[in-house]
């Protein structure tokens, strides 16, 4: 009898130690979710961007997305302490996020989707908040030599490219100067129509000279002259050789010579465009006669 109740005891005490045990694994299990906090609900989505605070890591706070109810996703790590929470997450929409992460006291930027699957390395150090109405968004990848992307660098001493929802490099990263939303109004790009590309063309720089390229990055006007404007105009462009301006159309054919001291794009309601020519201000149609 006494043995069976030392064996009750016994038998009772490993039951309560395992209880113990098993309560303090499940409470420390995933001691990463203990500090996670809501940040924000991202507008007309079911998803949240999530943060928490790590103390083992260098500059603690990090972020992720989350469901509609703050439950992880993604991994959260993105961002650093110093950084707004849409530089380290910014939702474009559609499932698909822009995600930055700090190394060495620069952020790098990439693409990642709604299952929290990153869709490209984190490479570049600025990608656009918005992407074009083709589907493209611009992405900057610098040479080394400098730390953040300033939106008032145009040129800047790294390369332009296009990327599209899937992360796939549509426009390889090679170009000096893309059009794009950063810069407003550069190079007569209405950037309030949503398009990179007018009559399928859509402008570029390298070595220093602009020409046009296709949606798939293929040249179609080689890079020979020293400024060009948009198609958007009656798929017209304004060209520069020198101090000299002129027109060309999508065929890379000059249409109006390159004889003009100053030029802009036919934009005018009625179809014409203002030149000046020998200290004149002259109006011009889309055959380069004057009709003012």
């Amino acid at each position: 009898m006494k043995l069976k109740k030392h064996l009750f005891y016994f038998t009772s005490f490993k039951i309560l130690t395992v209880l113990i045990i098993c309560l303090s694994a499940c409470e420390n299990s995933n001691p990463v979710y203990e500090s996670i906090s809501i940040v924000y609900h991202f507008p007309n989505s079911n998803y949240t961007l999530i943060s928490k605070n790590n103390p083992q890591i260098k500059d603690g706070l990090r972020y992720g997305i989350g469901d509609a109810n703050g439950k992880p996703i993604s991994e959260i790590k993105y961002g650093s302490w110093g950084y707004t929470p849409s530089t380290a997450i910014h939702y474009y929409g559609n499932g698909i996020f822009r995600v930055g992460l700090v190394k060495d006291s620069t952020i790098k930027f990439g693409l990642m989707d709604s299952t929290g699957k990153e869709l490209t390395e984190l490479k570049f150090n600025y990608i656009e908040h918005r992407f074009s109405k083709e589907g493209f968004v611009a992405a900057f990848v610098d040479n080394g030599n400098y730390g953040n992307f300033s939106h008032f660098t145009w040129f800047g001493n790294g390369k332009w490219g296009y990327l599209d929802r899937t992360g796939k490099e549509v426009v390889e990263t090679k170009y000096d100067a893309i059009c794009c939303f950063t810069v407003r109004d550069a190079n007569a790009f209405p950037e309030q129509y949503g398009y990179f590309f007018a009559s399928g063309l859509t402008f570029m720089m390298l070595n220093n000279k602009w020409g046009f390229i296709d949606t798939v990055g293929n040249v179609v006007i080689s890079p020979l002259y020293d400024y060009v404007s948009s198609f958007a105009y009656a798929e017209l462009s304004v060209v520069a050789l020198g101090e000299k301006y002129g027109y060309i159309n999508t065929t890379g054919a000059i249409v109006i010579p390159i004889i003009y001291d100053k030029a802009s794009p036919f934009w005018n309601a009625d179809g014409t465009a203002w030149v000046k020519l020998d200290g004149k201000n002259l109006k011009i149609n889309k055959q380069g006669e004057i009709v003012e």
